[in-house]
């Protein structure tokens, strides 16, 4: 049970770096399901920024990652288009 909350924390932690340029720390406690002095703490560790007199979080953005499932399944389907214009 520990590591699908810790996971989904994870996600939910991703989305809001993909989303937001920056987040008061008290919504960001309230995405990720946990204490505002927790998510303090657990953005620090993420590497984000944090200003404690606006209680303001800047997150870094993640890297672009891709998903190979996502590229082999338009490879295939721009794959299919090609083969189908030459029957």
């Amino acid at each position: 049970m520990d590591a699908l909350l810790a996971a989904t924390r994870k996600r939910a932690f991703n989305l809001v770096a993909q989303a937001y340029d920056s987040i008061n720390v008290d919504d960001l406690a309230a995405f990720v399901g946990m204490p505002s002095s927790e998510a303090a703490q657990a953005v620090q560790k993420e590497g984000w920024d944090a200003d404690p007199q606006t209680r303001f979080i800047t997150p870094r953005k993640p890297c672009a990652v891709v998903d190979p499932v996502l590229v082999t399944d338009t490879w295939i389907d721009c794959s299919l288009i090609v083969i189908w214009h030459f029957l």
